[in-house]
């Protein structure tokens, strides 16, 4: 089994560390065999805190450069985006649905193929 855990669990926080560690620990003793990855906004302080290699969160990383767009034409992307993106993401990875036909980013295209492996 491979488990991807993402989010805000560990954004510098040390009580979300350690509630992070803890939910690692209860898994890894139910599942010895699960492989686990980990991602976070802030990778550095997080693998510190945690003692472990954490992955740096592709989708966080582009959608601070997405709300960035400006103008009308930015505006009705973002709109687009936060209704939609969800939705073709998860046909993509489970190819499955209308959806998986529309084209996304080249780093959400990269991220669903990771999850999908």
């Amino acid at each position: 089994m491979k488990l991807l855990i993402l989010g805000n669990h560990t954004c510098g926080n040390r009580g979300d560390s350690a509630i992070m560690r803890g939910l690692l620990d209860a898994i890894r003793q139910q599942a010895p065999e699960a492989e686990m990855d980990v991602m976070s906004r802030f990778p550095v302080s997080s693998a510190w805190l945690q003692g472990r290699p954490i992955i740096a969160d592709p989708l966080y990383q582009l959608s601070q450069k997405q709300q960035a767009a400006a103008g009308l034409n930015g505006r009705v992307k973002k709109v687009l985006r936060r209704r939609f993106q969800h939705k073709i993401l998860l046909s993509k990875v489970a190819q499955e649905g209308s959806l998986r036909n529309f084209a996304i980013a080249p780093e959400f295209a990269e991220f669903a193929q990771y999850c999908a492996v």
